[in-house]
């Protein structure tokens, strides 16, 4: 497994509606230059319950 680390967050409420928008512009950068390093992406939801 490869180790995760956190590029941005947001916090919504339920009432919000329209997109979100994270910057991950270094990141993807950073994957052109050394493919191997491109793990993916990955978007977790977690509610507040």
């Amino acid at each position: 497994d490869a180790d995760l680390f956190l590029l941005d967050t947001r916090k919504a409420q339920a009432s919000d509606v329209g997109w979100f928008v994270f910057d991950i512009t270094v990141t993807s950068n950073h994957w052109v230059i050394n493919p191997q390093n491109n793990l993916g992406l990955q978007l977790c939801a977690e509610t507040g319950d």
